[in-house]
């Protein structure tokens, strides 16, 4: 039985141990955070998820009710009450288990036995520099009666009111967390540069006295915040710097609404709910962070903010060495390795190292070199936590070059066809012919070249209409450039480095899908080379059910009337054009040029001899066979038992091949169909009907699990691919 989650909302340092503890034991935590700062310093951790986004009394309530939850926990600031109020008044709507984690008002002293902050409490207040409030407003007019320099350490949320009421902003230095909407918050009440410090804690006496003499500050502005909240170390700081401490009293203490539990104390009463036993010894495992980043096009201006902030908390870079250089700005150590295996293997000899980055150009989840890289880790590094602890694995997409691209072009991208001809065949034309826009990302100038030169000829034949060629050149970098060009100018092109094409036609999205191409648009030889029929050959196409990612045998394709209709239908699937004749494969390679079909490849043999090294197919098509065709399917199923068969005969002989496959393959549902096609013609006056040859036509198999065989049959991205290389 799965364990309940546990929701949290946090916003502490209390919080997120309390999630990872959770985690440690078995229990699963939803933490819920209000801000992205907040998302980012929550460290990635199995059976840990975090929402992010600040939610009202009816939006916490639709959290509860999407999971069953063990109970809630209310880890916010002490200070944030109207949060508080509104956690507990959902968790009493939906009747779960409200439980309230307080923050320790206990600290270390050098005295055993003794509070620190009781201490210098009491220094400061046999010196009269010691005075407590209820709230903002009375601290800010206490501060309005008198003269100085004001350290606010008490956060951003409250600070538009506390400027107005001081209504002396020139008075003010704040301590703030770094993020934009604290900053935000400061400059919208006119405070410059020196006067924020936009810093994570915790802060030491030492750094807090810092603080205090550079903003020459004769007053001290905290929360009574305990511990955790470096309150101690506050007091102390303004005892030693002759400051006052200007304190805002816990809204919580001396209340008894709700019982505050100290981390223990909470931790076991949720232990007890789950069911579990008490822990003898309760020890979560040191938590190491593996991030797996895509850097965006290139230039540090186009990383997102999420994967800059790993990069610099990082110990250890991984990358491509062109990678790494585009991260010089970074003073990171770095390693010039990208494969699973190399990362893990120099992680286990650095037990040391806790967070690393493998970094990748682009967007690690578009035609990238990271492909599959997540789970290929986190298996790998699965054995080393005894070395230094427990790994995860985490992924940070960065801006791929299709998306800034697009933004350049002022284009939208949402029904384009998105392509990448680096290291991978792609048939460009025929995206391109049955799609409005394509972007396509390339690896150097000799292949844009030869894409030029294939549009220009299919532009020249009529298979293309009027389209417009947009070209991104080292997106993002110094040397940048995005201008329309001509296929010509395609052909012309010199300068090595990374290309992106945005391709507009005017008639892709006109293009018909299904098939249906008239007889007379093949070249023929009528009496040496037959030739499937329209009909027949539509019939048949549509009893083949072509999946997207299609391999297709076509036994016997004569003109190649078959192959080429099924490679227009779908062009990210492949046809294997088989013929032992040597004149009908110079037929097949004219027609394969006249409508110019890159996703087909034909193979001069005699089928079944010639197969083995051809990739396993998903579907088979058999126009002709020389009596072998019970050996090219017992061949063919050797390599995909799931493959789909449909057959076709004319003459008497094959039928009773046809009737021995069919006894053969009885539990693979075969179907067999008559076909007779009568077509109308004029005969002066008249208009009378002309029958064809009668056709029969076999198929089966391929019903099971013809999903899973294409699936496996798709090749996998190449590790360190395009997206090894700064520019995608």
């Amino acid at each position: 039985m799965d364990m309940k989650p546990v929701l949290i909302f946090s916003g502490t340092t209390e919080g997120r141990k309390l999630a990872y503890r959770l985690a440690a034991r078995g229990i699963p935590s939803v933490v819920s955070v209000a801000t992205d700062y907040g998302a980012e310093v929550m460290e990635p951790h199995a059976g840990v998820e975090v929402i992010e986004g600040r939610m009202d009394r009816e939006a916490m309530a639709e959290a509860m009710r999407r999971r069953d939850f063990l109970c809630v926990v209310d880890a916010t600031h002490p200070f944030a009450v109207l949060v508080s109020q509104e956690i507990k008044a959902a968790c009493e709507h939906e009747a779960l288990s409200y439980l309230r984690l307080s923050r320790s008002a206990q600290s270390k002293s050098p005295e055993p036995g003794q509070d620190a902050a009781a201490v210098w409490e009491e220094e400061l207040q046999q010196k009269g520099r010691l005075h407590f409030f209820d709230d903002v407003k009375e601290a800010a007019l206490y501060l309005r009666e008198r003269e100085g320099n004001i350290l606010l350490t008490t956060g951003s949320k409250e600070l538009r009111r506390f400027s107005a009421l001081l209504d002396d902003e020139k008075r003010l230095y704040v301590r703030v967390l770094p993020s934009i909407e604290a900053i935000r918050a400061c400059e919208e009440i006119g405070l410059c540069g020196k006067q924020i410090f936009a810093v994570q804690g915790p802060f030491s006496t030492a750094m807090n006295r810092a603080f205090l003499k550079h903003a020459d500050a004769r007053f001290l502005l905290t929360k009574e915040s305990g511990e955790a909240g470096g309150y101690p170390q506050k007091l102390e700081a303004a005892a030693c710097e002759g400051a006052v401490a200007l304190v805002l009293r816990d809204p919580e203490r001396g209340s008894s609404d709700v019982e505050r539990m100290q981390e223990q104390d909470l931790y076991e009463r949720i232990i007890s709910l789950s069911g579990m036993e008490q822990e003898v010894k309760d020890y979560a495992p040191a938590l190491r962070c593996l991030t797996i980043a895509g850097m965006g096009p290139g230039s540090r201006m186009e990383r997102t903010r999420k994967v800059q902030r790993a990069l610099e908390q990082a110990e250890i870079l991984f990358g491509a060495e062109t990678v790494l250089k585009a991260l010089s700005d970074l003073a990171t150590p770095k390693e010039a390795v990208y494969r699973a295996e190399e990362i893990a293997a120099w992680l286990s000899a650095h037990p040391k190292i806790r967070r690393a980055v493998a970094v990748y150009a682009g967007d690690i989840g578009f035609y990238s070199g990271a492909s599959g890289l997540q789970k290929k880790m986190q298996t790998l590094l699965s054995g080393n936590g005894e070395q230094g602890g427990t790994w995860t694995v985490q992924v940070l997409n960065g801006i791929s070059s299709v998306s800034y691209l697009a933004g350049r072009l002022g284009i939208c991208w949402q029904n384009a066809a998105l392509l990448s001809a680096h290291g991978r065949r792609c048939n460009v034309i025929g995206h391109v012919r049955t799609h409005g826009c394509c972007f396509l990302l390339l690896s150097g100038v000799s292949q844009l070249r030869q894409i030029g030169a294939g549009l220009e000829q299919a532009s020249a034949c009529g298979i293309l209409g009027t389209i417009r060629i947009y070209v991104g050149y080292q997106l993002s970098c110094p040397e940048e450039k995005i201008w329309q060009a001509t296929t010509e100018e395609l052909q012309r092109l010199e300068a090595e480095g990374l290309y992106t094409l945005c391709i507009l036609h005017s008639d892709g999205d006109g293009k018909s899908l299904l098939p249906g191409i008239a007889d007379a648009a093949f070249q023929r030889r009528r009496r040496s080379v037959p030739m499937t029929k329209e009909e027949i050959r539509t019939l048949a196409l549509c009893k083949l059910r072509l999946s997207r990612h299609f391999v297709l045998y076509d036994v016997g394709a004569g003109t190649g009337s078959v192959s080429i209709e099924a490679a227009l239908c779908c062009e990210e699937g492949f046809v294997y054009s088989i013929e032992k004749k040597p004149e009908a494969c110079e037929l097949l390679r004219q027609n394969q040029r006249r409508f110019l079909i890159d996703n087909m490849e034909i193979v001069e043999a005699e089928a079944p001899d010639g197969l083995d090294r051809l990739p396993a197919p998903t579907h088979l098509f058999i126009g002709g066979s020389s009596g072998r065709a019970e050996e090219i399917i017992a061949k063919v199923q050797e390599r995909n038992p799931q493959v789909r068969v449909v057959m076709t005969c004319v003459s008497l002989e094959t039928l009773g091949e046809l009737k021995a496959l069919m006894r053969r393959y009885g539990d693979q549902a075969p179907e067999l169909l008559q076909l007779q096609v009568s077509r109308g013609k004029t005969l002066g006056a008249y208009h009378l009907l002309e029958g064809q040859n009668p056709v029969f036509l076999l198929s089966f198999g391929g019903e099971k699990g013809i999903a899973e065989s294409i699936s496996s049959l798709e090749p996998e991205e190449k590790e360190g691919g395009r997206d090894a290389k700064p520019g995608n």
